[in-house]
């Protein structure tokens, strides 16, 4: 009985350890008929057609409904889909 509880209590503990430490999922926008990831030279241009970009599958669509614009490693700016209103960087 004692090693139930033990259990249990350690059990409680690790969820209470975790909660509130969701992590959001995001996805980069790609064109649907090559697969190749839209992409803009400047952040003021991704920006202008963020709200417009919408991901092939409709259920992803609803459920990554943020959008961010990012600059990769080539300079250019990328429109990310994100599960969370803010992201970290």
């Amino acid at each position: 009985m004692r090693s139930l509880i033990a259990g249990a209590a350690a059990a409680a503990a690790l969820m209470l350890g975790t909660a509130g430490m969701a992590s959001a999922d995001d996805v980069i926008v790609y064109d649907g008929e090559t697969g190749i990831p839209w992409s803009w030279p400047t952040k003021g241009a991704c920006i202008s057609d963020g709200p417009d970009m919408h991901l092939d599958n409709v259920g992803e669509d609803n459920l990554y409904q943020y959008w961010y614009c990012l600059q990769h490693d080539d300079g250019l700016w990328y429109l990310h889909n994100s599960d969370q209103p803010t992201h970290d960087e």
